[in-house]
Order: C-alpha cells, then sequence, then structure tokens
C-alpha cells in the first residue's frame, strides 16, 4: 500500500479515494510524488548468500536506477548514486525495507555479516551529509525493534511504531 500511494509510477487515486487517507489535507501533495525503492530483505537473502547480500542490493538498486534514469551519473558509493539520482529528477525518494531484520536473525552467529549490513544502512540512514537530502520518507518493517537491535552505533535515528 505504501508503495501504491508514494510510486510515481502508479496512478492509484482510484485505490485510496474512499480511505480515511483521502480526507487528509494532504493526501493529493504525497499521493504518487516519489521514485519508491522497495526491498524485501527476506527475498534478497533467498536468492543470494548471506555474505553477498548488501553488494546485490547495492548492484540492483544501482541498475534499476540507471535503467529507468540513464542520465543519472553512477558512483561508487549507493548514497552518491541516489544523490545524483534526487539532483536530477528534483525528487525525494521514499524507501521501504520490508523485514530490514532478516539479515541479523538469520545471520546470528555470523557478526561480520551483520556488521557489514548495519554498516550498509547506517551510509544511506545515518550519513549527515546525504541523508536528509536523499530520502523524504524511510518505512523498516521487521521483528527487532530498529533502535534496539545490539549496535548502538548503526541505525539509532529512526522511531520506532509498534504495531500488533
Amino acid at each position: 500500500m505504501l508503495c501504491a500511494y508514494y510510486d510515481k509510477t502508479c496512478d492509484s487515486k482510484e485505490l485510496f479515494h474512499d480511505l480515511k487517507i483521502a480526507k487528509d489535507d494532504k493526501y493529493l501533495k504525497y499521493l504518487n510524488q516519489y521514485d519508491v525503492i522497495y526491498l524485501d530483505m527476506a527475498s534478497v537473502l533467498g536468492v543470494t548468500s548471506p555474505e553477498d547480500a548488501v553488494s546485490y542490493v547495492k548492484r540492483n538498486i544501482t541498475e534499476e536506477v540507471l535503467d529507468i534514469y540513464s542520465e543519472v551519473k553512477e558512483a561508487e558509493a549507493l548514497f552518491d548514486t541516489l544523490a545524483n539520482l534526487v539532483i536530477y529528477t528534483g525528487n525525494k525518494i521514499i524507501m521501504i525495507i520490508d523485514e530490514w531484520d532478516a539479515p541479523i536473525r538469520e545471520n546470528g552467529g555470523n557478526t561480520e555479516i551483520q556488521r557489514e549490513y548495519l554498516l550498509f544502512l547506517r551510509s544511506l540512514f545515518k550519513n549527515s551529509g546525504t541523508t536528509d537530502k536523499i530520502f523524504a520518507a524511510v518505512y523498516m518493517t521487521g521483528i527487532l525493534p530498529i533502535k534496539k537491535d545490539g549496535s548502538q552505533f548503526a541505525i539509532s535515528d529512526f522511531e520506532d511504531e509498534v504495531m500488533v
């Protein structure tokens, strides 16, 4: 639903027109206005090795950005490529990471894989030079609370919303 609401390649007005959100004053301001990056980390782990998950995600996001926007300059770091995308389009990005914690949960004994993944998230979401310039919003779902993943340095700037 988040993808359908934000993604500018969708025309989802009809999908939401009779829901409570459609009555909100800001409903149309955000409807279908963004490039959306959607990751399902459990699916990523289903198609690549845990050791290659971060490079797989970086590679595939970069390829998709360049497929859609061939004029965007690819950079060495993913966050720089995304910054170039935002400069090119003039719009920030919405990122949705479903099961954000799968690489942590499923690699409990391999702290190096966990560390690489958390450093990747940190490079995107705790980078004072680019995070606010790139992302309009980030949604991360999972079982583990984001702030309580056991590594204080990683991604502590998020607000947790518990849904049952």
